[in-house]
């Protein structure tokens, strides 16, 4: 019977089992995903793949290489997610897999021929965790809306982001994986009733940064259109390294090889079991970076100028030159992104760490900063120290300062560079937002300090998706569902005409005006939208004045 079934579907662009809800999308390549008809909270019909590879299992020798495209013409059966890519809370080498949900595919008389705009979202996570999981990313909302999501699994950590500083390894594997999945969506989203010439690359923190860091390579060019860039840029000095090379090499040295053999090195890593490396990773830091309060050891950086480079040059040089991907930008920061941290660090609960934090403030700060020498790093870390705090030690009662300078030192001042450098060059809009609203629907809410008023990093990102927990059919007169319909209509908007309010949101009918040097306007989301100018401009202009411009 289900041998018959398939033969059918060899004929259709698509096909559907009433007994089993399934349905069956030819791609050009011949092969054949199979997915499932279901519906959204609004009772909505869609269709869901979970789980279609994208590139071979990065596996044995492929450890460490580039992707290698996914060539078959058997069947998929897309029915589930994929296992996570390694990481410490578990997950597997061979998880090179994305999602694909769509209000609609092909039919053979063409009756729905209109191609809908693609959402690639790449997850966040510090390069080091997260997937593309619909329990993270349920996508209701999107495909209500006329949109098609496609959420992507890459390698993490010292699987995707190891370099030894040559051809042997350059890096940037994780990077190169979603470059692969663009390739794939460019190549077959239109048999799932998408627009391969209106693909939206979005993404929140390090799958922020992600996209920036897609709009400086050359491997990236004509595979997206548009960018939506939600808390995190690739100067944020959690998201980029410059020491890639030496950390692969401790890492290894720890694990039980000294060498200056590059091979010699990645020959060993290669036999070194994948749960090993999330505890092996922390030893890979010198001491200098041991102090430091947020990062992450094996993240993007520089690669040599060999064939297939991802990034050859430092992102502020690429920003200065204005060489990269010109194109739509919508992108914006939550209003207390520090709030995060304080749990994230420990200095909300622990007394132990405030203390250390005020005893060696300028050794803790000072690496974070973007400056040449420790001379440097060192003056403008006791400038910091005297602007946030006035000569006071770091208590209880001087944690707002606190949020604020862990606010913008990790996410608005590499923010506020970015878009002010791509400002001077811009030859498409750019649209900043500020996320002010304090809510309930992100379940990052519940791991973040509210000793402070404002929103947290990534609380924005909860109103875009079902998530877990979170409650999904909300009191239409309740804040969050008025927070959640104002975000899903104006983000749905960019993605469809390039103007996130060129269709009203409600009777308000605000205009979100584009960003630029003379006017700095942005739209503060809340409950009401209001037009402000300048993003904390007494804070941020300290910061130009302490570190060198992009």
């Amino acid at each position: 019977m289900f041998a018959r079934f398939a033969v059918f579907c060899l004929l259709a662009a698509f096909c559907v089992s009433a007994q089993e809800r399934r349905i069956t999308v030819s791609l050009p390549s011949g092969l054949q995903v199979i997915g499932l008809n279901t519906t959204t909270v609004r009772g909505v019909p869609y269709f869901s793949f979970r789980g279609i590879p994208y590139a071979v299992p990065p596996v044995g020798e492929l450890r460490y290489t580039d992707p290698i495209p996914y060539r078959s013409t058997g069947s998929v059966e897309a029915v589930a997610d994929a296992p996570h890519c390694a990481q410490e809370s578990g997950g597997r080498e061979d998880c090179l897999y994305l999602n694909v949900y769509t209000p609609q595919v092909p039919s053979r008389d063409g009756d729905n021929a209109v191609k809908l705009p693609v959402m690639v979202w790449l997850h966040g996570g510090g390069f080091v965790e997260g997937s593309g999981t619909a329990a993270a990313h349920g996508p209701d909302f999107l495909v209500d809306s006329g949109v098609i999501l496609v959420t992507v699994n890459y390698r993490l950590g010292v699987l995707g982001f190891l370099s030894t500083g040559d051809s042997v390894v350059p890096g940037n594997m994780g990077l190169k994986d979603q470059v692969a999945a663009l390739q794939w969506v460019k190549d077959n989203i239109a048999n799932f009733g998408g627009d391969p010439g209106n693909v939206i690359l979005s993404g929140v923190s390090a799958g922020a940064s992600s996209a920036f860091f897609h709009m400086m390579s050359p491997l990236s060019k004509g595979l997206f259109h548009r960018v939506i860039a939600m808390g995190g840029s690739p100067l944020n000095p959690w998201s980029f390294s410059e020491t890639a090379k030496e950390r692969s090499h401790r890492l290894a040295e720890n694990l039980g090889l000294k060498t200056t053999d590059s091979k010699e090195l990645v020959a060993f890593l290669r036999t070194i079991p994948a749960e090993k490396f999330p505890e092996a990773m922390k030893d890979a830091l010198n001491d200098e970076d041991k102090e430091r309060l947020f990062m992450f050891v094996f993240v993007p950086s520089v690669e040599p100028n060999v064939e297939g480079a991802f990034l050859t040059e430092h992102p502020a040089d690429i920003l200065k030159s204005g060489k990269y991907i010109n194109v739509p930008l919508l992108t914006g920061v939550a209003s207390r992104e520090g709030k995060f941290l304080m749990k994230w660090t420990g200095l909300a609960d622990d007394p132990e760490k405030i203390k250390h934090l005020n005893e060696n403030f300028i050794k803790i700060i000072g690496p974070d900063l973007r400056l040449s020498t420790k001379g440097e790093r060192d003056t403008a870390a006791n400038k910091i120290r005297e602007f946030y705090f006035a000569g006071k030690p770091v208590t209880n009662e001087t944690f707002e300062q606190l949020v604020d300078l862990l606010s913008d030192m990790y996410f608005l001042e590499g923010m506020n560079s970015t878009i002010s450098s791509m400002a001077t060059k811009a030859e498409f809009p750019i649209y900043f937002y500020r996320f002010s609203y304090e809510g309930t629907l992100s379940p990052i809410s519940v791991f973040t300090f509210n000793g402070v008023a404002g929103a947290s990093h990534g609380e924005d990102g909860g109103y875009l998706f079902t998530m877990g927990a979170t409650p999904l059919n909300l009191d239409p007169q309740s804040n969050e569902h008025k927070v959640r319909k104002i975000i899903v209509k104006m983000w749905t908007n960019f993605m469809k005409t390039g103007e996130p309010t060129e269709e009203p949101y409600d009777d308000d009918n605000i205009a979100w005006p584009k960003y630029t040097l003379k006017e700095h306007e942005f739209m503060d989301i809340n409950v009401k939208l209001s037009i402000q100018r300048k993003l904390e401009p007494r804070r941020l202009g300290f910061w130009r004045e302490i570190l060198p411009s992009s």
